[in-house]
């Protein structure tokens, strides 16, 4: 399973991020920075409502990622939610 999603926003947030086989690839649209990083790396997912901050465990690269929930192009938000059961955090 595949979920795709783009976020959007500041310049800062414009990316495509591709989650797949316990991978979570993001490629920045604007200057095609790639961070790959596995689902295990991942420290909680903070659901903001229109949003999902993915937030990585501490001293890695790049410590989040932001998703708008109505840009998941492939995918739905319950496979979202079920790939980080355990791990979301609701701030709604």
């Amino acid at each position: 399973m595949a979920i795709l999603l783009r976020a959007k926003g500041t310049s800062h947030w414009y990316r495509n991020i591709r989650i797949e086989n316990n991978i979570i690839s993001s490629v920045h649209i604007v200057l095609h920075k790639i961070l790959i990083k596995p689902i295990s790396k991942v420290k909680k997912v903070v659901d903001c409502g229109d949003w999902y901050f993915i937030v990585f465990k501490f001293l890695e690269f790049s410590n989040a990622l932001a998703c708008q929930k109505d840009l998941i192009t492939k995918g739905t938000i319950e496979e979202f939610e079920a790939l980080f059961e355990g791990k979301i955090v609701r701030k709604i």
